[in-house]
């Protein structure tokens, strides 16, 4: 059962945005999760954000932050001092029609140089899904390594248990949090957020830009750098 489930998980990147899971169902795999997932010495080393249909400010912020691209780019936005506003604007124009190209024409290319910054490729958009779990370490420096390992471990523990209902799962850690994009959901000298799990219904047909995934528009890109087994065991 389980290798079925992640026989189908391929990290989709779009989310139908009308069909919206019950956040009953969501609270349900959490309370699974949070009950039965083991914790060293019961401590619990996170926190979570639980992102619904009505957070869609902060999502689509988390998106537009999410670009990917030359990385001479993306450290401009993690770097600069201050963040100026017309850059963040920059971003949402390029974001807007990349958006509106892969969601309603289904393009086969959804990476590819913006025709209005070509140092951009392509945005994060599984962040806009119905639902979306952010992650943060809530942990002494000493044991960060530990809250990382429970993030892990939480976040595909509650993966499973959502494909396992029938909905579709991506994971992100890509994004850039900075003051300048006014989240509500986390505040400058916060911790950030590690990593996100968005879980709906897939816009069909399923597609994504992860690599190493076995979804189109470039299924199993990637695969034939998977070391062997035998490499990993020591």
């Amino acid at each position: 059962m389980i290798e079925s489930l992640l026989d189908y998980r391929g990290n989709v990147q779009f989310f139908d945005e009308e069909l919206i899971p019950p956040k009953q169902d969501i609270i349900d795999i959490l309370n699974v999760v949070h009950q039965k997932m083991p914790h060293v010495a019961m401590k619990w080393l996170y926190n979570l954000n639980l992102l619904g249909p009505d957070d869609w400010e902060d999502k689509k912020k988390m998106a537009v932050s999410g670009f990917c691209g030359l990385r001479e780019k993306e450290l401009y936005y993690r770097t600069i001092d201050i963040l100026p506003d017309k850059d963040i604007k920059h971003l949402y124009k390029v974001y807007e029609k990349w958006r509106k190209y892969q969601r309603e024409e289904l393009r086969n290319d959804i990476a590819e140089p913006q025709p209005d910054d070509p140092d951009i490729y392509c945005f994060n958009e599984q962040v806009r899904a119905p639902w979306v779990i952010a992650y943060r370490r809530n942990s002494e420096k000493y044991e960060t390594h530990r809250a990382d390992i429970q993030i892990g471990n939480h976040s595909m523990l509650t993966a499973l248990l959502a494909l396992q209902k029938g909905y579709d799962v991506s994971f992100c850690s890509c994004f850039i949090f900075r003051k300048e994009f006014e989240y509500k959901m986390w505040k400058d000298k916060e911790p950030i957020i590690m990593l996100t799990l968005s879980i709906g219904y897939p816009l069909l047909p399923r597609r994504t830009n992860s690599y190493g995934s076995k979804l189109p528009p470039h299924p199993n890109a990637g695969q034939e750098d998977r070391p062997s087994l035998e490499s990993v065991i020591l």
